[in-house]
């Protein structure tokens, strides 16, 4: 591995384990949706910010935006609506575990449902 591939591993790390920190600090004042509603706005603020520095027009047309707005909905806002509303009951620590453990207990699960041996592949 390069020493920038490292690096990169290293603030991919910071930034998704602060996270659970910083959801359990800010439900001790808002709740999980008003959170949900700040992460999707900071995180368009800073997608359309690249696309004008890297100079890349925005997608065109409703059909595209329907289908991103789906993916969005589905692969963000309500995982996030769902471990900020999780957070609520435990512990951001063992929120942290838990998502952790999510790829690992993958192939046990996979094992017992799909009666699969898994390969090293």
């Amino acid at each position: 591995m390069r020493p920038a591939d490292i690096l990169g591993i290293g603030v991919l790390a910071s930034v998704w384990g602060t996270n659970f920190l910083l959801v359990e600090e800010a439900l001790e004042g808002i709740n999980p949706i008003q959170i949900v509603l700040i992460r999707l706005i900071l995180g368009a603020a800073a997608l359309v910010l690249l696309a004008r520095a890297r100079r890349t027009a925005l997608p065109r047309g409703g059909a595209v935006w329907l289908k991103l707005a789906g993916m969005g909905l589905l692969g963000q806002a309500v995982p996030w609506l769902l471990f900020a509303w999780g957070q609520q009951e435990v512990t951001g620590a063992l929120a942290g575990v838990y998502t952790g453990l999510t790829p690992l207990m993958t192939v046990p699960v996979a094992w017992l449902l799909l009666r699969e041996r898994p390969t090293a592949a």
